[in-house]
């Protein structure tokens, strides 16, 4: 009987055990213990914070992701039973501080003062977090930023009026670059090294992941317009094009709109909902002009001019539900 009590005492005991952790921050510009605010995720989403002290006080073993610096990823921490852990990290060094302003304005700061030279922030564990040159708080050269594994994560570069940022995948390859070293460019890759959009200042291309082209939208300033003093706006001609997986375009849809390129998100573009902006549109079969639906006036609000171009046939539409149903209908054909 003891024994069974005994046993149902350690049971008991062992369900409600606790692991207490207290990781230790160390300034890297004074060598002394920092308090930082920290948390811990379990594998159910839980967080643990240490709110009052140093330290976490954890239920169970298991993985737990730390974070101690949320412009970092999280850190990977396993404990194996119930125990009281010390781990030591190294805070932060080199920090970049953004104000709010018109037009905003950053600087880097490195043992709080404007970073300048070379200046090189470490990870506890002896690998780099970041380096890169200074002047005055602002980037002049490159700057490297590593994971706590020593992967390049993110490389930016300034100098003078020339800027790039670079972000790579955990395999090394390159994610996204955006720049204007010969000219505004933005590019995403998908994690192969295929290219699967290019951005320049006047239009965009999204890939598909076999390599093939998928969509385009090019745009150019057709002219400025003031409505009041105070009301100016650009009207914008935009062409956008939709391919096939083999790379055959099949529709080509021209509208003009005061709607800076920006806003159009890209592979997300409805022809449908710009009804009354579209100026042209046009449907191929292997890659020849095979319809062309087109306005009689400055719109699609009044009569609709459709050609099928093999035959030269026209015909002419004036209610809008007639026009949608056509543009679906030779949509679907199209794909």
């Amino acid at each position: 009987m003891l024994k069974k009590i005994l046993l149902s005492l350690l049971i008991s005991s062992a369900g409600y055990s606790q692991i207490k952790y207290v990781p230790v921050m160390i300034n890297q510009c004074t060598g002394n213990k920092d308090y930082e605010y920290f948390q811990l995720t379990d594998w159910k989403g839980e967080t643990y914070t240490n709110t009052d002290n140093d330290t976490i006080t954890l239920p169970e073993p298991g993985v737990y992701q730390m974070h101690h610096d949320f412009k970092e990823a999280p850190v990977s921490i396993k404990f194996n039973d119930t125990e009281i852990r010390t781990d030591t990290f190294y805070t932060t060094k080199l920090n970049l501080s953004i104000y709010i302003s018109n037009p905003p304005f950053s600087e880097y700061f490195s043992c709080g003062e404007k970073a300048n030279g070379l200046v090189t922030d470490y990870y506890f564990n002896g690998t780099i977090r970041q380096t890169g040159t200074f002047k005055n708080g602002q980037l002049d050269g490159f700057l490297k930023m590593y994971s706590n594994l020593g992967k390049l994560q993110e490389m930016h570069f300034k100098h003078k009026k020339k800027w790039s940022k670079t972000e790579y995948y955990t395999n090394g390859t390159i994610k996204s670059y955006t720049g204007n070293i010969n000219g505004f460019e933005h590019n995403e890759y998908y994690n192969d090294g295929k290219l699967s959009l290019h951005e320049t200042s006047s239009g965009f291309m999204i890939y598909n992941s076999t390599g093939t082209i998928n969509q385009t939208l090019r745009w150019k300033k057709k002219k400025r317009i003031t409505f009041f003093k105070e009301d100016k706006r650009i009207l914008y001609q935009y062409t956008l094009s939709r391919y096939k997986g083999s790379g055959y375009k099949t529709q080509e849809t021209v509208f003009e709109s005061y709607t800076e390129p920006y806003f159009f998100q890209k592979g997300s573009i409805d022809e449908m909902q710009l009804i009354s902006e579209i100026k042209r549109v046009t449907f191929y079969s292997n890659n020849k002009e095979v319809v062309r639906i087109e306005p009689e006036d400055d719109s699609f609000k009044a009569t609709v001019t459709i050609t099928l171009v093999k035959t030269r046939h026209k015909e002419k539409i004036t209610s809008k539900d007639e026009l949608l149903a056509t543009l679906i209908k030779y949509t679907k054909a199209s794909n």
